[in-house]
């Protein structure tokens, strides 16, 4: 961490304050905000995926299938926010809302650039999208800075390094579908966010709980996992003996909705000593 923020003090003071300098001593080092944690069905009441993190310089936005683009207008954020956009992979639950975000940073004026990061063999696609959605680069009266995902590739950036791990998840879509597909990207990645104080991995979507293994290794403060596509024992099983703190849960279906006490009931039975938290739409977790 040391050498990324040597590397980075110069541009520290490029990026736009999130918020007053009279209010940076009122927010958390570092804050996650739940956009979404609805499974690949719409359900009413609930988002598909999008959590936002945030300290006092800049801020991340994890997947964008959530109207994070109405949290955003409702919470009169600054139109700097998010600093930067991850998408995980190309499925529409994690991935809608990106252009209808764009072109509400557009029509609020937005003039600091947009990074955005996705799996590189997506990354023409996305730009493709926006095309087609008329979102061009001529027209949008700030720069989109595009970074393609390689996983075990660590992405210094301000105080924060991003490290990508690859998942499973779309790999037997990959196998069925590539060849006949040969320029759709199957690759999903998650993320380990680090930064001075503390850490937490962003899980996206998986194929087993094994594929966690890359980012537990060491301490992590909280991970948001999804409950999709993995079972609870399967995942507690996974983190037994893992220095992992918390486990937030989302991206999961409504038959663990409510159920907190029995998702924790679950982890201990599997060993797991952690605390489990079930995480929902509005929720702001200090980190």
């Amino acid at each position: 961490m040391r050498a990324c923020r040597q590397r980075k003090s110069e541009r520290k003071n490029e990026r736009p304050a999130l918020i007053p300098e009279e209010g940076k001593d009122t927010i958390p080092w570092m804050e996650a905000v739940v956009l979404g944690t609805a499974d690949g069905l719409a359900r009413p009441g609930r988002n598909h995926a999008g959590i936002l993190l945030w300290d006092k310089n800049q801020s991340l936005l994890l997947d964008c299938g959530a109207p994070v683009e109405q949290w955003l207008v409702g919470e009169a954020m600054d139109v700097g926010v998010p600093s930067r956009i991850w998408l995980s992979h190309m499925h529409s639950d994690h991935v809608a809302h990106f252009p209808i975000l764009v072109q509400t940073l557009w029509l609020r004026h937005r003039k600091t650039p947009l990074e955005v990061s996705a799996p590189a063999g997506a990354v023409a696609g996305l730009k493709k999208l926006l095309e087609h959605c008329l979102l061009l680069p001529e027209i949008l009266p700030f720069p989109i800075h595009w970074t393609g995902i390689v996983p075990g590739r660590k992405d210094c950036w301000g105080e924060w390094e991003l490290t990508a791990f690859g998942t499973t998840h779309l790999c037997s879509g990959e196998a069925r579908f590539g060849k006949y597909f040969p320029t759709i990207c199957f690759c999903c990645c998650g993320v380990l966010v680090e930064w001075p104080s503390g850490s937490c991995v962003y899980s996206a979507d998986l194929g087993c709980a094994s594929d966690l293994r890359p980012v537990v290794s060491e301490p992590v403060r909280i991970l948001f996992c999804e409950l999709a596509h993995v079972e609870p024992a399967d995942l507690f099983r996974e983190l037994l003996g893992r220095p992992v703190e918390e486990v937030w849960l989302i991206h999961y279906p409504d038959q663990w909705v409510g159920q907190e006490e029995n998702l924790q009931k679950i982890a201990s039975e599997a060993g797991f000593t952690g605390k489990v938290r079930l995480a929902r739409e509005g929720m702001r977790i200090s980190l």
